[in-house]
């Protein structure tokens, strides 16, 4: 076997290492001409800046005076709405002042009402209690108690839409042999107890306008505190 000389073996081991080089470096581009591809550093978008919500501004007071009927149509009031402490309330209404405390009243404002022509009464009243619920529990021992009906008294619920949790009833008979027409409203907004009362001899009294005109003051004074 022939043996290949040495001035071969060494132009073979040249020609190897050169494509061996070749082959490992292709076609790049030579470093002096070589685009940079690290991206740029993106520019920072700013922040969107959203405004800020702005707080709603917080109900104003209302006097408690405020949360009473002062209008009835077919009614005339006797005066204006005014306040009354416990010790006034508690004889107008045969209760006592403990009785009064212990329920949470705080005070009331009351106005009462005379029919136009006729016999009748009606009257507005807004007590304020220590707590909402106190104010709930009144409002729904007054409303069963006076739900009850009398010997001869008719008593249907009515449906009371523009007061949220509002009751009403109508109570409909005979006192002395003249047919009447009754009407009774309770609701609660915060604190404060609502109550609006109207009796009167057919036809004087609309079901209609008592129910109106609480719901009017619903709407005046929801969502204020007393002040």
């Amino acid at each position: 076997m022939k043996s290949i000389p040495r001035t071969r073996l060494a132009f073979a081991a040249v020609i190897t290492t050169t494509t061996l080089l070749v082959a490992g470096c292709g076609d790049d581009t030579p470093a002096s001409n070589a685009v940079d591809a690290t991206p740029a550093p993106s520019e920072a978008t700013p922040s969107e800046t959203t405004p800020s919500e702005s707080t709603p501004a917080a109900p104003e007071p209302v006097p408690l005076t405020d949360h009473v009927v002062d209008a009835l149509p077919g009614f005339t009031a006797d005066g204006v709405a005014t306040l009354t402490d416990l010790k006034a309330f508690a004889r107008e209404h045969e209760k006592t002042v403990q009785e009064l405390k212990d329920s949470g009243m705080l005070e009331a404002a009351s106005l009462s009402f005379q029919p136009s022509g006729g016999e009748g009464f009606a009257m507005s009243i807004a007590a304020s209690y220590a707590s909402p619920e106190q104010a709930e529990a009144e409002a729904a021992r007054l409303f069963a108690a006076n739900s009850e009906p009398d010997p001869g008294t008719v008593v249907t619920p009515l449906e009371l839409a523009g007061i949220p949790g509002g009751q009403a009833i109508q109570m409909t008979g005979k006192e002395g042999g003249l047919a009447f027409t009754g009407t009774e409203v309770v609701f609660v907004d915060g604190a404060v107890m609502h109550e609006v009362f109207a009796f009167a001899q057919d036809p004087l009294l609309s079901v209609e306008d008592v129910l109106a005109a609480a719901t009017a003051v619903y709407e005046a004074v929801a969502g204020h505190p007393v002040g």
